[in-house]
């Protein structure tokens, strides 16, 4: 039997926004383009718990979520950058399925992790998981109206920015949308411990 501890804390115990350029993003539906910059509006103290957490870690998973809205703000705080960065716990990021219109529009995984190793300040990802499923058809349709499409798998790019790809299963389909495949993920980052 494996035992997997998780806590979830705020990254900071301040309230901020995050900016895109001279954007100022108020809600995910804010994006209108590709953010070439994110920052926050003001330096933030990281929270302490976080930190910790992170420091005692035996990994990290970054992901699964929006690229530029769920991922990246919390490593906009200097402290949680640097804490994950300084880590010797594996950083696994679990790739997204799907592109999304005016955050991620036709986005191959490379450009996931380039960003994501562009945030970290350089470190590596030790292991970026990309979905190998093919979608049916007809679940891609109900994708087209939103223009999002899968996230294509470019290998020979990818390598620069992780020490290792994982290229498997990690997705199933609920109703008409594709999800990430929770069990499969913990039993992924249960894995390396």
């Amino acid at each position: 039997n494996s035992f997997l501890s998780k806590n979830v804390f705020p990254h900071s115990l301040h309230k901020c926004l995050f900016s895109s350029s001279t954007i100022i993003l108020f809600s995910s539906k804010s994006i209108k383009s590709e953010p070439i910059n994110l920052f926050l509006d003001k330096n933030v103290l990281a929270n302490p718990s976080a930190i910790q957490s992170i420091k005692n870690a035996d990994v990290i998973l970054l992901g699964p979520g929006d690229l530029y809205t769920s991922i990246i703000p919390n490593l906009l705080v200097d402290e949680i950058t640097l804490a994950i960065k300084n880590s010797s716990a594996p950083i696994i990021f679990a790739c997204n399925l799907m592109t999304k219109y005016g955050e991620t529009y036709e986005y191959p995984a490379s450009k996931f992790s380039s960003e994501i190793v562009r945030y970290l300040n350089g470190r590596m990802i030790d292991f970026f998981l990309v979905n190998s499923m093919e979608f049916p058809s007809s679940i891609l349709e109900n994708y087209d109206v939103e223009k999002a499409k899968p996230v294509s798998f470019d290998e020979k790019k990818i390598i620069k920015f992780c020490n290792n790809i994982v290229y498997d299963n990690f997705a199933f389909i609920e109703g008409k949308k594709v999800r990430h495949d929770s069990k499969k993920l913990s039993e992924f980052v249960i894995s390396k411990l």
